[in-house]
């Protein structure tokens, strides 16, 4: 018996998604997803993660209705880790060819 609303035909293919957003790379990761790496875009700092369309979309809008729950301690930690990492003199200037992998 076939799972309800799945479609064997659909295609998750993960993609690199970015955002400058902290809390929101903060959510994502607090949600299990792993950060790829991070970048420096002049004064920004660029979080990489991949993650399909449909996923992507759902931590979207999740995050920007306020309806997305996370575990508060998940969300603290991650966003402890990503304050650091944006501080650190180690993070380099690049684009999304050029990661500092984590």
């Amino acid at each position: 018996m076939p799972l309800v609303g799945w479609d064997p035909n659909r295609k998750l293919v993960p993609m690199i998604r970015e955002t400058s957003d902290l809390q929101f790379a903060a959510y994502i990761m607090a949600l299990e997803h792993t950060m790829l790496g991070a970048y420096r875009d002049g004064r920004r700092v660029i979080f990489q993660f991949s993650i399909d369309d449909e996923e992507w979309q759902e931590l979207q809008v999740g995050w920007s209705s306020r309806t997305g729950l996370v575990i508060a301690f998940e969300f603290a930690m991650a966003e402890k880790a990503l304050k650091s990492l944006v501080h650190s003199p180690h993070l380099r200037s690049g684009s999304h060819h050029e990661t500092d992998v984590l």
